[in-house]
């Protein structure tokens, strides 16, 4: 998918896409983000695997402007024509969670 933001606050106008890539001998799937933002370097995957046919948890060891943190991206398939997504940090090694980023996609004809 791609990501395409005239003004976020903070950051200013950026553009991103993510890159998803499944193994499909473990079921663990690898997902990358890239953006303008990001010096034309991919982002640390996150990597987790869905755990019934509704529900999915990737993370990952990150560092953010030289902070340690883990990254979660949670997965939810609501129907087959759409879904939920959030982003999350933890600076506590995963004791503790920040949601920072929630989608709803829904498929258009």
């Amino acid at each position: 998918d791609t990501f395409r933001i005239p003004d976020m606050p903070g950051r200013g106008a950026f553009e991103g896409f993510t890159l998803r890539l499944l193994n499909p001998e473990t079921g663990n799937w690898r997902i990358w983000w890239a953006s303008t933002a990001s010096k034309g370097e991919l982002d640390v995957p996150v990597v987790g695997r869905f755990h019934d046919q509704q529900n999915g948890i990737f993370e990952c060891e990150d560092v953010i402007d030289g902070v340690p943190l883990k990254v979660r991206y949670t997965w939810r398939i609501d129907n087959p024509d759409s879904v939920h997504w959030e982003q999350a940090f933890s600076f506590d090694g995963g004791v503790t969670w920040d949601t920072n980023w929630v989608t709803d996609a829904t498929r258009v004809s």
